[in-house]
């Protein structure tokens, strides 16, 4: 369940980036594509995570999480 939650994180994380970073004449429509990704990307991080906290809170590191969806963003 982890990896998933890795994963979406990671999905948010650009997402995020893309939505706030986004130019160009599609400016609009990018902006709203992004956004909606990033949003739904968001929805499921959070039931994932929520569902994990609940269910094994003592092994939970939301900055372990966010430390390993970074390095799939940057590929680092």
């Amino acid at each position: 369940m982890i990896k998933l939650i890795v994963l979406f994180r990671a999905l948010n994380l650009y997402t995020h980036h893309a939505h706030n970073m986004v130019k160009g004449n599609e400016f609009l429509q990018d902006h709203s594509f992004f956004g909606d990704l990033y949003e739904m990307a968001d929805k499921f991080y959070d039931s994932l995570i929520e569902r994990e906290i609940g269910t094994n809170s003592d092994k939970i590191s939301l900055l372990s999480i966010t430390h390993d969806a970074r390095g799939i963003v940057t590929g680092k």
